[in-house]
Parts: C-alpha cells; sequence; structure tokens
C-alpha cells in the first residue's frame, strides 16, 4: 500500500450510518424477540378465550330456544361418526398455520443474523479504511434509548393495548347463529 495514501473517509456518515444500522438491530430483535415469547402467545389465547365465550353464552342460549323435536334431531345428529371425525380433524394442528408461522419466525430470525453481518462487515471495512467506529458509545446511546423506549411500549402494551376490544363481542356468536338458522330454519 503507497504510504502517500491518506485514510479520510466521512466519518459522520460512517458513524450515522452504523448508529442506524445497531438501533434496527436493537428495535427488530427487541421486537421480534417479545413477539416470539409473548405476544404471539397472548393474542391466540385472547382470541380463544373470546371464541370459547361467544360460543357457549351463545350456543346455550339457542339450545334453550330449541324445541323438544329439534332437541332429539340436534341430539342424534351429534352422535353421528361423520361429527366425530370432523372433530378429530381439527383437533391436529392445522398445517397452513404451522408452516406459516414457521416462516414468520425463521424471516425474523434470519433479519436479525443478516442485520448482525452487515454491522460486521462495516465496522470491519472501517476498520480497513482506517476509521476507528465509537463503538462503546454508540451502544451505550442505543441502551440508553430502548430502555427509555422499552419501558414506555410495556406501559403501552399492557395497560391500552391488552384492554383494547378489536370486535364487538357479539359479532361472531350473531354471524355463526345467523348461518346456523340459515341452514336449519
Amino acid at each position: 500500500m503507497n504510504s502517500n495514501i491518506s485514510c479520510t473517509p466521512h466519518k459522520f456518515y460512517l458513524n450515522f450510518g452504523v448508529n442506524i444500522i445497531v438501533h434496527i438491530i436493537f428495535i427488530f430483535t427487541i421486537l421480534a424477540f417479545l413477539f416470539m415469547l409473548f405476544i404471539s402467545k397472548i393474542s391466540s389465547n385472547a382470541i380463544n378465550r373470546e371464541i370459547t365465550d361467544l360460543i357457549n353464552e351463545n350456543i346455550n342460549k339457542e339450545i334453550e330456544n330449541l324445541s323438544p323435536e329439534q332437541k332429539k334431531i340436534m341430539n342424534s345428529y351429534i352422535k353421528k361418526e361423520e361429527l366425530k371425525k370432523l372433530s378429530e380433524l381439527y383437533n391436529e394442528e392445522d398445517d397452513t398455520r404451522r408452516v406459516n408461522n414457521f416462516f414468520v419466525y425463521s424471516s425474523m430470525k434470519i433479519t436479525i443474523v443478516l442485520l448482525i453481518i452487515m454491522l460486521i462487515l462495516i465496522i470491519a471495512t472501517s476498520k480497513l479504511l482506517c476509521h476507528k467506529l465509537p463503538l462503546k458509545n454508540i451502544f451505550i446511546e442505543n441502551i440508553i434509548i430502548f430502555t427509555g423506549v422499552g419501558i414506555i411500549e410495556f406501559v403501552f402494551f399492557k395497560y391500552i393495548i391488552l384492554k383494547y376490544i378489536p370486535v364487538e363481542p357479539s359479532f361472531m356468536s350473531k354471524y355463526l347463529l345467523k348461518t346456523i338458522k340459515k341452514h336449519f330454519a
């Protein structure tokens, strides 16, 4: 290498770029792990609980309104083998759901790894260009920012999002009953 060539990278843009990439890695990693460990389970449990409550509440009401003859017909249908097969079919995990969720989780993990590789390449390139990045400052700054943002997001999620009801509770039961009545009434 010619000693007359000086290393003069654009320090501001390099520091700024590395700071942005570290920021993106922190955000994406935290959100991905929050989703994988907590949010996906909370949302699944909430939907399952809501569906169960709505079906139990409204099916019981409708069964009470059936005539003795209608109850007899329903009882004979429930005992049929086809209904048992249908029930068994839905006891297994849905392949579409399993494959989709595997893809979602894998995509998050691959994205995190690619971002980290990109950061390592940029740091290595900057060292080759004779520029020492203030990595300690960048990481400390990002940790402080994400601690504050994380606390705010946790409070927002716990006290606002978890209390929000996205659909009118009676929507599913009304739709289910309307469909049943359309086919059996």
